[in-house]
């Protein structure tokens, strides 16, 4: 049930992809001030953790996912009847700081229930099942704008959202909530973990350069090849295949790969997905490139969500908590820095600064994680 609320968030944070170009169009807004909507909600959504990590190891992960999940219901479905776009960003600013909490009470949940030589298996259902609703939310978004409207992606997933609230409450948790002296302990005991930390700038890189770029790749398909919408959430469909192909293999590939060495694959992948989605001649091979994406975000996430979870078992929810907040802080500040650039120096210019930089990326997180090993 956990994995399906993450369902839900994942479903309701992609379908804005491929719903760019056509929203933008309808609200009378550049597709780069449109990418606002996305910023919009990725800032409350990593700021926002710092919240519910806390209460949730006081009071428990079922009960900060219920309710917040519910709030999230009515506030996805308020985001389908908005008639102005700058209603529209409050909406999602406002639909982000509850959806915060769904996935990291999934992966607090795993990191109670499962030893961590198991959790690349349990992580692997988790991850399958946010790339799933990601592969339906890219095509179905482009599917359902093109034929009926960017609006009724939110209707969708919000009728959704209730029945898996409704779901929750005949469920029961058997974990127990930590007991770290009071909301502040755990951050106190979090900052003496001093060279793990380096996995939650980890988390702030990843989300800045792989979450800030995928946010245009829709637009950039229309941009350069005048793709409808409906081909676009195909397209864009082919990552979210490769993530729910890759993430069914993660337990396979966790046992024959060390994790720095699934890293640095991971960020190789992704760095040569950028740079080929912006020098490839059609876009039968850009599609090919975005698998290639797919499989390079699960590579390097998996790792840094894996050791999310050891950081500091005993206030597990406020280091995942923090741990989200880097990712997503760093998705909303890059897709603002990837969207200004866009407008600078165009699509293809920056596809390429990003493929640079994520190689920097993976050079950093291979020496970062060989010196926090487990």
């Amino acid at each position: 049930m956990l994995s399906a609320g993450a369902f839900a968030v994942n479903l309701d944070m992609r379908s804005i992809v491929p719903l760019l170009p056509s929203l933008a169009n309808e609200l009378h807004v550049s597709v780069a001030t449109a990418g606002l909507v996305a910023t919009a909600y990725m800032l409350p959504y990593g700021a926002f953790q710092l919240v519910y990590g806390p209460l949730a190891d006081r009071f428990g992960r079922l009960p900060i996912a219920r309710g917040t999940l519910l709030v999230f219901a009515v506030g996805t479905t308020l985001c389908g009847l908005v008639s102005s776009f700058e209603t529209l960003v409050v909406m999602r600013f406002l639909t982000g700081a509850v959806a915060a909490a769904a996935f990291p009470m999934g992966l607090a949940y795993i990191g109670d229930a499962f030893e961590y030589r198991e959790r690349p298996g349990a992580l692997s259902v988790l991850i399958t099942t946010s790339a799933a609703s990601q592969l339906l939310s890219l095509s179905l978004g482009g599917i359902l704008s093109d034929f009926v409207s960017w609006r009724a992606i939110f209707f969708l997933d919000g009728a959704m959202a209730f029945l898996i609230v409704l779901a929750l409450f005949w469920v029961r948790g058997a974990e127990r909530p930590s007991e770290t002296g009071g909301a502040l302990a755990g951050f106190r005991a979090l900052l003496k973990t001093r060279w793990r930390l380096v996995v939650i700038l980890l988390a702030f890189l990843e989300g800045a350069l792989l979450m800030g770029g995928m946010t245009y790749l829709g637009a950039y398909l229309r941009d350069r090849w005048g793709l409808s919408y409906a081909a676009i959430g195909l397209c864009l469909g082919a990552y979210g295949a490769a993530l729910v192909v890759s993430g069914r293999l993660l337990p396979w590939a966790a046992r024959r790969v060390t994790e720095p060495g699934r890293f640095v694959l991971g960020g190789l992948a992704s760095a040569l997905g950028y740079a080929l989605i912006a020098l490839v001649p059609t876009w039968e091979a850009a599609t090919l490139m975005l698998a290639v994406l797919g499989f390079g975000w699960t590579g390097a996430h998996s790792v840094l969500q894996a050791r999310s979870t050891e950081i500091l078992p005993q206030a597990r929810g406020t280091a995942i908590a923090v741990f989200a907040c880097g990712l997503f802080m760093g998705g909303s500040v890059g897709t603002a820095v990837v969207g200004t650039g866009i407008d600078v120096a165009g699509y293809q210019t920056v596809l390429l600064g990003l493929a640079a930089a994520v190689l920097g990326f993976t050079a950093l997180g291979w020496w970062g994680l060989r010196r926090t090993s487990t």
